[in-house]
């Protein structure tokens, strides 16, 4: 077992770690160690089952662990790296966090206290908050309740990614055997989480992972060049190059791929590919169209070969402005203005299409005049929308 002594310097290589991998690691969160004797009278003040060796309190952002454990390390990993991140970086975690610490505010009011202690709570269920605070505890549990498997899955993926990096992947699966015979029941459902994760970190990649659980999108064009790879698979190699446009801080990742095979589109909440086949691009670069120009000229390469970009550029600059151009402009904002009015009013669907289409008819506007700005932020300046 490592001497407590060393955790700091733990903790501070597994944060390492994890800001390199992912841009991230707990910056709110803390722990404490307790020895036996404390250890069971907090267990046992809390209800919790015999055999537990760290928990993690969102309300606190505080992991609390057996000190004497010979797992205290992967304990650490668990609850502090794996807990810790989720219910501060995630948007699920940081929801159920926010959930539990209005919980603690309602009840220091119910009971008159400025601060909680251990221990399960006596609450007058007379008291005037006490119905919200029901409302709001009930949501909590159920929103826990269906989210367990997630989140147990997570940190338990997390304490084998980081006991990989740091040599305990053996002494991991030490400690899942021996849970396995502690808790029996409760461990098949955070095993059947933590083989899932394990299964899609396989098929789709630990950056995907953790971006598909709602943690901040902190990339590199290596890491986006994954994510190409990982959803295109056997057809990368038909992608011709790939821009990132469109890009705000941890915002959703937009790509713009041109490739040898059939035009599409992909969204899956915070990726959004928007894939057209060589030909059609070359087709809709010809008229101008803003909705392709637009990723082209404001977009920056992370796949394939910027000369290649640079030369549809160029081609797009020379190219003369005809009147199917201009036909073509106005036809798509026809078709956006259509499309638009299946959306209810007021939705952000109804919105997005509805400027949509007042771009291309502002774009066919300056085409007319024999003018390209083909940049939509442009369009959008001068026309004050």
């Amino acid at each position: 077992m490592n001497n407590d002594n060393s955790l700091p310097q733990i903790v501070s290589f597994a944060n390492a770690y994890l800001k390199f991998e992912f841009g991230i690691s707990p910056t709110l969160s803390s722990y404490m160690l307790y020895d036996d004797e404390k250890w069971q009278s907090l267990i046992t003040a809390g209800k919790l089952p015999n055999g537990t060796e760290g928990f993690y309190l969102p309300r606190t952002n505080v992991a609390y662990l057996a000190s004497m454990s010979p797992f205290l390390v992967l304990n650490l990993y668990h609850e502090f790296h794996g807990h810790g991140l989720f219910f501060e970086k995630s948007l699920l975690g940081r929801e159920m966090a926010e959930k539990d610490r209005k919980l603690a505010e309602m009840e220091k009011e119910i009971i008159g206290l400025d601060s909680l202690s251990d221990g399960i709570l006596k609450l007058d269920n007379k008291h005037p908050l006490f119905p919200k605070y029901l409302e709001v505890r009930r949501n909590l549990e159920g929103i826990n309740s269906h989210s367990y498997k997630v989140v147990e899955g997570f940190a338990v993926w997390m304490e084998h990614f980081l006991s990989k990096k740091f040599n305990k992947e053996g002494l991991f699966f030490e400690k899942q055997r021996e849970m396995k015979k502690r808790f029996k029941e409760k461990y098949k459902i955070s095993e059947e989480g933590f083989r899932k994760f394990m299964k899609f970190e396989n098929d789709m990649g630990k950056h995907w992972l953790m971006y598909q659980l709602g943690f901040p999108k902190k990339y590199t064009d290596e890491i986006l060049v994954e994510l190409l790879e990982r959803y295109y698979k056997n057809r990368f190699g038909n992608i011709v190059f790939a821009l990132l446009y469109d890009e705000k801080p941890d915002s959703d990742i937009d790509l713009f791929v041109v490739s040898n095979d059939r035009s599409h589109s992909y969204y899956n909440g915070w990726l959004d590919i928007f894939h057209l086949q060589i030909d059609e691009f070359i087709k809709r670069t010809g008229l101008f169209d803003i909705g392709v120009t637009d990723p082209l000229f404001t977009g920056r390469v992370v796949f394939g070969d910027s000369a290649i970009v640079e030369g549809f550029k160029r081609k797009v600059l020379d190219a003369e402005i005809t009147q199917d151009a201009i036909n073509y402009n106005i036809k798509r904002a026809r078709e956006r203005k259509e499309i638009a009015k299946k959306y209810g009013h007021r939705t952000r669907e109804h919105e997005n299409t509805s400027v949509c289409s007042h771009t291309y008819l502002m774009n066919a506007k300056e085409l007319k005049k024999g003018k390209k700005l083909l940049i939509q932020a442009d369009l959008r300046q001068k026309y004050g929308f």
